[in-house]
């Protein structure tokens, strides 16, 4: 999965990239992955495993995904931690697609349509944070596939850490 993802934001001219999570780098992205395995215990966890004592130390970077729709893809934002949020504005219980603007949404929906075919973990990088107006920051994200009530690989956990980044890349119109 992370080929094609990649191939996807090279041909875009995203600064995003895919790789495995063996190459996680942040200690709070390696805790956060061991939740994730320690839950699914061989297959994906569902939703209702990760509950607010077991994402307590992650609840202000982290963020919960639920595919609503496959075509075209559409996602609500079921949870926003605080961190997240202070950057992106409020979307909790928001359809991303009529929140984001389009260039980000596209990126979201690559982003998280990779997890969910992946069924496994992945490690996401953006060198460039492009969003109002940030262009001094870069990312390293984990997002999990996790199962909805019904036993359907719909949601996606994810978590990120930003740093901010002595050369900014400037950003592409």
């Amino acid at each position: 999965m992370p080929e094609t993802f990649n191939a996807l934001a090279e041909a875009r001219g995203w600064s995003n990239r895919c790789s495995p999570v063996a190459q996680l780098r942040d200690r709070f992205l390696i805790d956060l992955l061991a939740v994730w395995q320690g839950l699914a215990q061989g297959a994906i966890p569902p939703r209702r495993a990760f509950t607010a004592r077991a994402l307590k130390p992650f609840l202000r970077d982290i963020a919960i995904f639920e595919q609503v729709a496959r075509q075209p893809p559409r996602y609500r934002a079921r949870l926003v931690g605080t961190g997240l949020a202070a950057i992106t504005g409020d979307l909790q219980g928001a359809i991303i697609d009529e929140k984001l603007p389009p260039d980000i949404t596209a990126r979201w929906h690559a982003s998280l349509d990779a997890v969910l075919r992946a069924g496994a973990p992945l490690r996401f990088t953006v060198a460039n944070v492009a969003f109002g107006g940030l262009s001094h920051l870069q990312a390293e994200l984990l997002a999990a596939p996790m199962t909805d009530d019904a036993g359907a690989a719909t949601m996606v956990l994810a978590g990120i850490v930003l740093e901010r980044t002595q050369n900014p890349v400037p950003l592409k119109p």
